[in-house]
């Protein structure tokens, strides 16, 4: 009969929808692992000591830094941030290429120059961690799969007021 039909296609698609439910709660799960993972390694990792900005850190303040960070998965083509945009964090890229893009003009007479190629360690917006307005002067474009750090301007001024990191001191760092 119809009904009898109606609830089996209804059962089916029940079970379907549980399925993937729990894949997807696998696979959210394995992300948060990988996650840590990353987390934990780059706390032994001389990636960030090796950026002029987290250069003098001790050991303790580097994983008090880590863990104010986000980690961020960017696609081949994706923006990592774009110009003209509201700069309210500063990036760190661990792993990938971007490529650093500033578009002159506008409307049909607009050109983009490509200003340079961006690899782990470069470090992108640190001025936007200071208080006041800031807007991103130039776009950054991933050309292969990257993975960026990114510290909040928010997390910042949490991390400053902590004692962990000093505005005065960092900025000193990445106008040298």
């Amino acid at each position: 009969s119809i009904v009898a039909e109606i609830e089996r296609n209804a059962a089916e698609e029940a079970l379907k929808l549980r399925q993937r439910s729990a894949e997807l709660q696998a696979s959210s799960a394995s992300r948060v692992q990988e996650r840590l993972k990353a987390r934990n390694a780059l706390k032994h990792s001389n990636l960030l000591r090796s950026t002029k900005m987290f250069s003098g850190l001790a050991s303790d303040n580097m994983h008090t830094v880590v863990d104010a960070m986000e980690f961020r998965f960017v696609e081949s083509g994706q923006n990592v941030c774009t110009q003209g945009d509201e700069g309210n964090s500063m990036m760190v890229i661990m792993s990938g290429r971007c490529e650093l893009r500033k578009e002159y003009g506008a409307g049909e007479k607009a050109t983009v120059k490509v200003l340079g190629v961006l690899g782990a360690t470069a470090t992108i917006g640190e001025p936007s961690l200071m208080p006041g307005d800031h807007v991103r002067s130039a776009t950054v474009v991933a050309t292969e799969a990257t993975r960026v750090l990114v510290l909040s301007r928010g997390k910042f001024a949490a991390l400053a007021e902590k004692g962990v990191l000093s505005q005065k001191d960092t900025m000193r760092r990445v106008k040298t």
